[in-house]
């Protein structure tokens, strides 16, 4: 009678415990498997009459010298702001947008060929822009009568939004979301699948797409007797939903 012998070698000990595993492993589970999705982006918008304009005028001074060129733009400047603080615009509705100081060349040693001396500056151009919030749309045009009345003889044009956008903002997401939801139901059913729960919404950043009115003219190109029209404002809202089919 033979006596059995154990033999323990590294693979034989490695092979044991392989089928131990694989005697007490759990059988895989219908959740392990990929999940199928779908990703559609919903889109919407919502309609707005503005109730905020933004005005952009400055005055445009010309001078044999610089420094007169600053100081005459400086008189006409102050003269404007204080026409429009006296028309009833706010400290806070007012800010300067832009400010320069450029030399003005020789239109005829400009056009001649080049040479080794520069074109000859015959003066000095100096331009300051402001722009004014306008809480009432109604007053944009007497506002822009004031500009041209105090001295502006630059205008950059009319801009219009609302002053409170996030209700709106807060309904379009709403609808952009059902609108998702109507696509990739939409795209389901033709599929011949179903939707299941939702794993992701990914809002677009880029909520908010504002129509501007924008005009950008001389003063001379208003008139006083022109309406102004603030239109309608688009505010937008985008956003991508990832569903699990089931």
């Amino acid at each position: 009678m033979f006596a059995r012998v154990a033999v323990s070698t590294p693979i034989a000990a490695a092979a044991a415990a392989l089928w131990t595993a694989l005697l007490w492993a759990p059988a895989a589970r219908a959740d392990d498997a990929p999940r199928r999705t779908i990703r559609v982006t919903g889109e919407a918008s919502v309609k707005a009459t503005p109730d905020i304009a933004s005005v952009s005028a400055g005055v445009v001074s010309e001078a044999d010298e610089a420094k007169e060129a600053i100081e005459q733009n400086r008189l006409a400047m102050s003269a404007v702001i204080d026409k429009l603080k006296a028309a009833g615009v706010k400290p806070e509705d007012l800010s300067t947008s832009g400010f320069s100081l450029s030399p003005i060349y020789d239109s005829k040693s400009a056009s001649l060929p080049r040479r080794s001396d520069q074109p000859r500056i015959s003066g000095y151009r100096a331009r300051n822009e402001v722009r004014v919030t306008v809480r009432e749309v109604t007053e944009v045009g007497a506002v822009i009568d004031s500009l041209v009345e105090s001295g502006a003889n630059s205008l950059g044009g009319v801009s219009f939004d609302v002053s409170e956008p996030e209700p709106l903002l807060d309904e379009a997401r709403k609808m952009a979301v059902a609108d998702a939801l109507r696509k990739a139901q939409i795209y389901a059913e033709a599929a011949g699948v179903s939707l299941g729960d939702i794993i992701e919404i990914a809002p677009n950043e880029r909520e908010t797409i504002r129509v501007t009115a924008y005009r950008r003219a001389s003063a001379e190109a208003f008139d006083a007797s022109t309406p102004i029209e603030p239109g309608q404002t688009d505010l937008s809202s985008s956003v991508s939903l990832t569903i699990e089919l089931q």
